[in-house]
């Protein structure tokens, strides 16, 4: 998201830490980094490991490539800055279609407040609607963390997502194997013979 939408606000909450005001304004390209420990909702047993995630709080997306490996992206908007929806909108096509994709509208908290927001929840569903394939959208609080359990629940479906990946991809590996096993006995089967044996 743009400047001021509420990034290291989110980056902050997601570590679990407390709400800051202002955050200190960032250079032209700034990474923050952070790894949080986060355990899938819904998985049974042995299934629910806690999980690294790593946190980037990025201020450009040519500053680095940040969706190369990214199996989800969040994006802020500002409902009081107009601009910042039109940031979004050209940065999910940046995103590749794998990635998950969440709209956060920030400052949900002032809506009502503070009034005259420039945009609605509606208004950027469907600005945002076409222009990825794996996409929620949203409204948040990092002052008081409203959407944050939301946010929570939604980062299972990339976290499952990588998971049943990786096991079509293992099972693929196994069936090549058995193919393999299979031809090799047989070919075996065709050229056994006892007088060899002997």
């Amino acid at each position: 998201g743009e400047r001021g939408v509420g990034k290291t606000a989110l980056w902050r909450r997601l570590q679990g830490q407390s709400f800051e005001g202002k955050a200190a304004a960032k250079g032209p390209a700034e990474i923050e980094c952070a790894t949080i420990n986060w355990a899938p909702r819904g998985a049974l047993g042995s299934e629910s490991p806690a999980i690294k995630v790593d946190v980037w709080d990025v201020t450009t997306s040519e500053a680095a490539e940040v969706y190369g490996a990214a199996q989800a992206s969040l994006f802020l908007v500002d409902p009081f800055k107009r601009a910042s929806l039109a940031y979004v909108v050209e940065e999910l096509g940046r995103v590749p279609a794998s990635c998950c994709c969440v709209v956060l509208i920030n400052f949900r908290d002032r809506v009502d407040a503070d009034g005259g927001a420039d945009l609605t929840r509606l208004e950027v569903e469907a600005a945002v609607a076409e222009k990825h394939p794996n996409l929620a959208v949203f409204e948040a609080s990092m002052l008081n963390c409203f959407g944050l359990a939301l946010l929570y629940d939604y980062l299972s479906l990339p976290f499952v997502t990588l998971k049943l990946d990786q096991q079509l991809a293992a099972l693929a590996r196994t069936r090549d194997h058995l193919d393999r096993c299979r031809a090799h006995l047989a070919a075996a089967v065709v050229t056994h013979s006892y007088a060899d044996h002997l």
